[in-house]
């Protein structure tokens, strides 16, 4: 309960140790599921540029043979439309790094309390976490 304002910010209670296990749980599903996303617009990303590169080659080599203004005009549309495409897969990229560090902080800090609660020494994973994040998460 606690009604609508109570229910949208309850939610920022310190957790039980079998809460925070499962949070843990749930983060390392996300951090790898987050990654595989990354992994995957990677490869898109460089496919992306691969098939620029080739587009810039055959309007180059329909230049050097004197290809009608057309042609020329069509293959340069469709060079327009693969960079967009990739400037756009690249802004994907950039927030998929964003995402991909906020759900590793959210899994170290579960990782910690769950260390923190069990009385076990967190300072390994601290450092760890500075190092990643240059602060504490």
């Amino acid at each position: 309960g606690g009604g609508l304002f109570g229910d949208l910010f309850g939610g920022f209670k310190p957790k039980p140790a079998a809460d925070a296990e499962a949070a843990v749980a749930e983060t390392e599903s996300e951090v790898s599921e987050v990654l595989g996303d990354m992994v995957g617009l990677e490869k898109r990303i460089s496919k992306q540029q691969e098939l620029i590169a080739v587009q810039s080659t055959t309007i180059m080599r329909l230049k050097s043979e004197g290809a009608d203004p057309a042609t020329l005009e069509k293959e340069q549309r469709t060079l327009e439309k693969m960079r967009v495409g990739l400037q756009g897969l690249l802004r994907v990229f950039s927030f998929s790094q964003v995402e991909a560090k906020t759900t590793m902080v959210k899994a170290a800090t579960a990782m910690q309390t769950v260390a923190d609660e069990a009385g076990v020494d967190s300072s390994p994973l601290t450092g760890f976490m500075n190092a990643l994040f240059g602060k504490k998460a």
